[in-house]
């Protein structure tokens, strides 16, 4: 079992540097209520225009790249440093199913982040969601070629296997944790590059 690091208060906020002719922008992941901030993330050659969806345990952001020419996505995903410890105490909770968290006193969270190269320009970033929270969400994007796309969010998940080109035998050192490495039970599409590609209609 992966635990999510759920927090309501969790805000996302993007500065852009701009020296010598270069861009840069910075991912923020801050505590609203405290002002924490819980995780920055630093994407050299990113700029706008940029936009962001936060929602559950993540956060999406589509920019531009000018050095490279061509459209990013990056995804980042919190998780909380818990072993699974069973369904123990799930199934017959103790004190701790009556306790109370406060926000001055969660733990720092594991983040997960890879990029995804998007084909297009995006104008505006939504989630899907349903009444019982059954179905998959899904990012809902307005295309700049004036088309609504739409794509799992499993397909955008940092803990998919990557696998260095032409399969090399030097291990990946940007490989996640082995705890929240995916099982292979977990249906999740391999990335054949670092930087994956996702392809519109």
């Amino acid at each position: 079992i992966l635990y999510k690091y759920i927090n309501a208060n969790l805000l996302a906020v993007v500065t852009e540097d701009i020296r010598d002719n270069s861009s840069a922008l910075n991912l923020y992941a801050i505590d609203a209520v405290t002002g924490h901030i819980v995780h920055q993330s630093h994407i050299p050659g990113g700029a706008q225009p940029v936009h962001l969806v936060v929602c559950d345990n993540w956060v999406i952001m589509h920019y531009r790249n000018p050095k490279k020419t061509r459209f990013e996505i990056v995804v980042m995903e919190f998780f909380q440093a818990k072993a699974d410890e069973g369904p123990w105490d799930i199934l017959f909770a103790g004190k701790a199913a009556n306790q109370t968290l406060s926000a001055h006193h969660l733990e720092t969270p594991v983040p997960l982040q890879q990029t995804y190269i998007f084909p297009a320009g995006v104008t505006a970033l939504g989630v899907t969601a349903t009444l019982k929270g059954i179905t998959p969400r899904s990012i809902i994007m307005a295309l700049t070629t004036e088309q609504i796309f739409h794509v799992s969010k499993d397909l955008l998940n940092p803990r998919r296997p990557y696998q260095a080109p032409g399969g090399g035998g030097e291990k990946d050192k940007t490989a996640i944790p082995t705890q929240f490495a995916p099982t292979k039970e977990e249906a999740l599409p391999r990335s054949e590059e670092h930087t994956s590609e996702l392809q519109s209609p």
